[in-house]
């Protein structure tokens, strides 16, 4: 989510989060003064808070850095932009509704096993499994094998795309790539055995240095390639 002046359209995720406001807050009332938690300023960001503030005119809206010492304990509602953010969330005491944005699952990992307070609401910045392989499914018709690519680090998420494919009726053609030589050899046996290469939040292979292989062999093989995302494509390309 390039300089010329056009309008910027709010991104997905903040139509989710005004959804999950109305969701989160009593029926008939609105947050009278939100905090916005971030670790820094971005552009993503400013076009970020600037969009929030225009859907929600009526309420007070404080935007703070981490680093501030002076952020409010009696916010009617927190939002949290990034994992940094989210982990200083979890540690405060309140209780006070909380959205946490742009938040991947790769970043999750370590609180995967944890008790998260319900007050607490994650919306995943990566696409669901189930999500990535029915778009696999709308792209390329009686679709019967998708392939998959994972590093060590990262191999905890396997289990969650083989339950997927199986919800989807779609077998799962996963290699492994334990180094970076091992990639070319990994590719090519993934996309002879399937008709679709999916890809998610696994920087040890779908990072700037591999994304050009990735997209070069995906489309000498004529291969789908749904990357992890728009931006990362938009890099290799």
């Amino acid at each position: 989510m390039p300089q010329t002046k056009s309008r910027t359209r709010p991104c997905p995720p903040l139509r989710l989060i005004i959804w999950a406001l109305a969701y989160l807050l009593p029926m008939g009332a609105w947050a009278d003064s939100i905090v916005v938690i971030m670790p820094r300023e971005t552009e993503l960001t400013r076009t970020f808070v600037e969009a929030l503030a225009r859907r929600v005119p009526m309420d007070t809206l404080d935007v703070h850095l981490l680093a501030s010492t002076s952020v409010s304990d009696s916010a009617s509602l927190y939002i949290t932009l990034g994992h940094e953010a989210l982990q200083w969330r979890l540690q405060q005491p309140f209780a006070t509704p909380t959205i946490a944005a742009y938040v991947t699952l790769d970043s999750l990992q370590e609180q995967h096993t944890k008790i998260r307070p319900s007050s607490v609401q994650i919306l995943l910045a990566s696409a669901k499994p189930e999500r990535q392989i029915q778009l696999a499914q709308l792209l390329v018709p009686r679709l019967d094998t998708i392939g998959m690519l994972f590093s060590d680090q990262q191999r905890w998420q396997k289990p969650f795309w083989q339950y997927a494919a199986i919800q989807r009726r779609v077998n799962l053609y996963a290699q492994a790539v334990p180094n970076q030589e091992s990639l070319p050899h990994r590719l090519t046996d993934v996309l002879n055995e399937s008709k679709v290469l999916v890809g998610f939040d696994d920087p040890t292979i779908y990072n700037a240095d591999n994304l050009k292989t990735l997209l070069l062999t995906s489309y000498a093989r004529n291969r789908v390639l749904i990357g992890p995302s728009r931006l990362s494509l938009r890099r290799g390309a």
